[in-house]
């Protein structure tokens, strides 16, 4: 079974996608994400989003943080609905639909709060756009095998000591996770539980963790150390193996992809197509 945030092999269609496709196609998208905020626009994104899942067979247990993080953020977004209570801050949604208020609270200097339709459309976007950005980088991280991107990256003026900083980074957030899980299976093993009603209790139970965790980074630490004495790490141009150089056609679809978002950004700009 793969980990979360890991590479893993497939013969998928998304898999066998060139790198630099999917790299212009996870930029664009997430750009439009963030600045889109109508929905039926976001709806085109998320319908995109959930092809490309689909179609790359990502685990779906991989989005069960999704609700972890809904549920954190979901402060940040009440405060947002609260305070969109001024119809004149939408501009495309019709006035007579985002005026319809449920209650609001008038507090002088301090402004009006309140629930409106308004209010609630873009809370709804707020908190859709997290998943949105989760459907699109995990079928990039699931379906992209890194020695692809560091051909992409080597092929190119990109400066060879930030590629092997983010070669590092690449690989040690699911090597890291690994470790935490080997580390907590032996612990529960012996008896360790980090449940309890009692914060004291917790926090003292994470002590073995913590303490087993940071001797294993230092054994990671010194493993990227001899690997990069190993690899001669200099200037030097790197050669990824089975790199596959994008061909006419990726070049093409690539332009595309920037060329439709490029033209998005535009609309947007110009006529407020996918604000509110």
């Amino acid at each position: 079974m793969p980990k979360w945030l890991e590479y893993t092999p497939l013969k998928t269609p998304i898999h066998r996608m060139q790198p630099m496709v999917k790299i212009a196609l996870l930029v664009g998208a997430l750009l439009l994400t963030g600045l889109w905020w109508d929905l039926r626009y976001l709806a085109i994104l998320v319908a995109l989003g959930l092809a490309l899942v689909v179609l790359a067979k990502v685990p779906l247990y991989w989005f069960k943080i999704l609700g972890v993080i809904l549920i954190a953020y979901l402060p940040v977004t009440i405060i947002g609905i609260l305070g969109q209570t001024n119809p004149l801050l939408f501009k495309v949604y019709p006035q007579s639909l985002v005026r319809i208020t449920f209650a609001i609270v008038h507090l002088g200097a301090f402004g009006s709060y309140g629930i409106t339709v308004g209010g609630l459309l873009w809370g709804a976007a707020s908190e859709l756009k997290i998943g949105m950005i989760l459907l699109f980088t995990y079928t990039f991280i699931f379906s992209t095998d890194f020695n692809d991107i560091i051909g992409l990256l080597g092929d190119t003026r990109f400066p060879r000591q930030l590629l092997y900083v983010i070669m590092i980074a690449y690989r040690f957030v699911p090597e890291t996770i690994r470790q935490v899980q080997v580390i907590m299976t032996a612990l529960r093993l012996r008896g360790w539980e980090l449940r309890s009603r009692n914060p004291k209790v917790i926090v003292e139970r994470t002590v073995p963790l913590i303490s087993s965790l940071l001797r294993q980074s230092l054994v990671t630490i010194d493993e990227v150390t001899l690997a990069t004495r190993i690899r001669v790490f200099s200037n030097q141009k790197i050669t990824a193996f089975n790199y596959v150089k994008p061909t006419s056609t990726d070049k093409g679809l690539t332009l595309l992809i920037l060329v439709l978002v490029g033209l998005a950004l535009a609309a947007l700009a110009i006529y407020n197509i996918g604000n509110i």
